[in-house]
């Protein structure tokens, strides 16, 4: 089988990158293209196995999500689902995937799960999750018990079979991640990573966990969600879609949003903008190629800090020594799952 094509897609996840570091950008998308191949050149290989790296906050996203699919299927199978086997998942999950870095930072290949402050000798890798900064034990905790005193799990368990139309099983740190959905706009792939999607009342009801912070395209990703919908759901009609961003950061009721047509117009609008910024910085929009001179460095000395790519970038890693140090539990701003 020949070697995969560096196709253009978009997704927020890609455009929240262009907007953060347009180097960063440049090493995730292009830089470390054909980097998972034993033959690709060292220099491509090192930085496919950088944009693997997951950060601390990061790696709470993914548990928290892995806690909360798992603890659904079992539930729905009539197994176990209060607060205390919640945390148990999710401690469990904490210390094999704490393990599993600690032995790839040595052994793994560049596709391995490996914790990006383990990599950068940040934190010790000796210490267990238990001896870990408050911040992440605190965002896991907190989430998983939003979530269960919500009432959600026992909402989603009354789901009927027939009436799931998306429930994705949890990640597995084991083979290739398995792609999202898609879309095509004008041509263009857009990935669709949501989380939930069943029938309810009569329409369609999307869900999406955020484990973060609020940010402000949030509603356009569920709008986008929405576009997803009417295309691949025939009984989908826009008054009778139901979107909802469950911000476990915060306790529940999370409430549904109704998109609008202005919405999604909105939405539409905005993705072919950045499609078409995407595109001008190429040198070949038709073949998708680039070149890194192209990609100027962020000016943003916090997104130095957190970056991946941090030991390919002179320029950043000067900025970020220059930059005051930061708070003991200061939040990755780039801790978003890539999707595209």
């Amino acid at each position: 089988m020949g070697r995969l094509v560096n196709e253009f897609t978009w997704s927020f996840s890609r455009d929240r990158a262009l907007r953060q570091c347009p180097r960063a950008y440049y090493y995730r998308y292009y830089g470390s293209w054909d980097g998972w191949h034993e033959d690709a050149p060292a220099a491509v290989r090192r930085m496919y196995a950088l944009k693997k790296l997951t950060s601390l906050h990061g790696w709470a996203g993914q548990v928290v999500e892995w806690t909360l699919l798992t603890a659904l299927h079992q539930a729905r199978a009539g197994g176990q689902a209060d607060l205390g086997y919640l945390r148990r998942l999710a401690a469990g999950k904490l210390k094999s995937d704490w393990r599993l870095s600690q032995y790839n930072i040595h052994a793994g290949g560049p596709s391995s799960f490996r914790i990006q402050e383990h990599h950068y000798a940040q934190i010790d890798a000796r210490l267990q999750p238990d001896q870990l900064a408050p911040a992440i034990q605190e965002k896991v905790r907190t989430a998983v018990s939003h979530f269960a005193s919500s009432g959600l799990l026992e909402r989603l368990c009354r789901v009927s079979g027939e009436d799931w139309l998306h429930c994705p099983p949890p990640a597995s740190r084991q083979g290739p991640p398995a792609l999202p959905d898609h879309l095509t706009l004008d041509g263009v792939k857009i990935w669709i990573a949501m989380d939930l999607a069943d029938r309810e009342a009569g329409g369609i009801h999307i869900r999406d966990w955020k484990t973060g912070r609020v940010h402000s395209d949030d509603q356009a990703q569920l709008a986008c969600y929405a576009l997803y919908a009417l295309n691949r759901w025939p009984e989908a009609s826009l008054d009778r879609i139901r979107t909802t961003a469950v911000y476990l950061s915060l306790p529940g009721p999370w409430e549904p949003t109704i998109p609008t047509p202005a919405m999604l117009a909105a939405t539409r609008e905005a993705i072919q903008t950045s499609v078409r910024h995407m595109r001008s910085l190429l040198t070949d929009p038709e073949k998708n190629t680039a070149e890194i001179a192209c990609f100027p460095v962020t000016g943003d000395a916090r997104m130095c800090r957190f970056c991946n790519f941090r030991a390919l970038c002179p320029e950043g890693h000067k900025r970020m020594m220059a930059a005051p140090a930061p708070e003991p539990e200061e939040e990755d701003p780039l801790a978003e799952e890539e999707v595209g």
